[in-house]
């Protein structure tokens, strides 16, 4: 799941991992996105600081707090300091700092994922979605929505 209020970047991001056989879902809204982590999981989740809603940092305390283990990347414009050692004291796996270079983001996640970089699938092609009952269902999707 990629989590960016920045239609350039987002697009970007969203294109390059596609190319990279990834399966990308955009959200731009911290609280649209917290309903969906909160429903959904994802292999892994790239979140920005600065978003409107609710920020990157508050929805990876959310996940973190619900003892959800999934990584995530924390991207930033920001320059304040400390804010990198908060983000990975709050449960991020990697931090980037904006402007970087998809390049590097692509080699973080497959990092994270555990996963060399063959040109094969980034991300699996079934997303698991909690049901009401508590239980987990897959729905398959195309290798072209994190």
């Amino acid at each position: 799941m990629l989590v960016e209020d920045d239609t350039m970047i987002g697009e970007n991001i969203k294109i390059g991992l596609e190319l990279e056989g990834g399966s990308v879902e955009w959200l731009m809204d911290g609280h649209c996105a917290s309903g969906t982590l909160a429903t959904s999981s994802f292999d892994a989740v790239i979140l920005d600081i600065g978003l409107p809603g609710k920020t990157g940092l508050e929805l990876l305390k959310e996940l973190r707090a619900r003892n959800d283990r999934t990584p995530v990347l924390m991207v930033t414009a920001l320059d304040s300091g400390g804010i990198r050692e908060q983000c990975l004291a709050c449960g991020a796996d990697v931090f980037l700092k904006k402007p970087f270079d998809l390049d590097d983001l692509i080699v973080e996640l497959q990092g994270i994922l555990g996963r060399k970089p063959t040109g094969e699938y980034l991300y699996g092609v079934l997303r698991r979605t909690k049901g009401a009952d508590g239980g987990a269902s897959f729905e398959d999707q195309d290798p072209g929505a994190v």
